[in-house]
């Protein structure tokens, strides 16, 4: 029999990849409340493309990289639906939500402890995100649309109310140095940017208030 013949076994889809749209769209609701109203407008249908969506969804929720919710077995699943997950790059292994009830996470583990939670590919996940609108394409930095956004977004929250040293222990980093890069991206300068813009008083109105100062001030006199 020639090489090109050999067909390689597929395995069948596993009892949390063939589950209705409301079963998803509950499971992305709890890890991501905002995305909720978007897809509901989507006329999705196909489980497959759910699976992506809660993959991402697993992702942007906990703060975590998207190689590192893919990665994740049946075997790494707690029985109150969380997951232990590898950390990679330098973070350190932590715990994440997979949104998953404590009865359907402990039927999975212990049917698949082998088997891969989210059978999909990162790409996969990437056109899914884009294509609903959740996420925006920033040129040059195709990976970041969902690998980072929650990541960012976490450090840069944080920062202001627990310190910076604390943000990366939540996200599992060991360099302070890679959480203050979090903290400093260029998203996170331009926001800041507007944010003081939007709190720094025109010219025009200082010089109202400059005026109205020394009319009051001539007043008591």
């Amino acid at each position: 029999m020639g090489i090109q013949n050999i067909k390689r076994a597929v395995p069948a889809p596993h009892i949390l990849a063939v589950k209705s749209s409301k079963f998803y769209l509950e499971l992305i609701k709890k890890l991501v409340p905002a995305w909720g109203p978007v897809l509901e407008k989507k006329n999705i249908t196909i489980p497959h493309a759910w699976v992506c969506l809660w993959a991402a969804a697993v992702a942007v929720g906990n703060a975590c990289r998207i190689s590192e919710v893919l990665r994740t077995k049946g075997r790494n699943i707690l029985a109150n639906g969380h997951a232990v997950v590898a950390g990679s790059k330098g973070s350190s292994a932590r715990m994440i939500d997979t949104g998953l009830q404590a009865q359907v996470a402990d039927t999975f583990r212990t049917k698949c402890p082998t088997r891969n939670l989210f059978e999909v590919q990162y790409r996969e996940v990437w056109r899914q995100v884009i294509y609903c609108g959740l996420a925006v394409q920033e040129p040059a930095h195709t990976n970041r649309t969902v690998t980072h956004q929650g990541r960012y977004r976490l450090v840069q929250e944080m920062e202001g109310a627990v310190g910076l040293k604390a943000a990366g222990e939540a996200i599992g980093h060991k360099s302070a140095r890679s959480t203050t890069y979090y903290a400093n991206t260029p998203e996170a300068q331009r926001d800041r940017k507007c944010q003081k813009l939007k709190n720094t008083p025109s010219r025009k109105q200082s010089l109202v208030d400059e005026m109205l100062a020394a009319f009051n001030e001539a007043q008591n006199a």
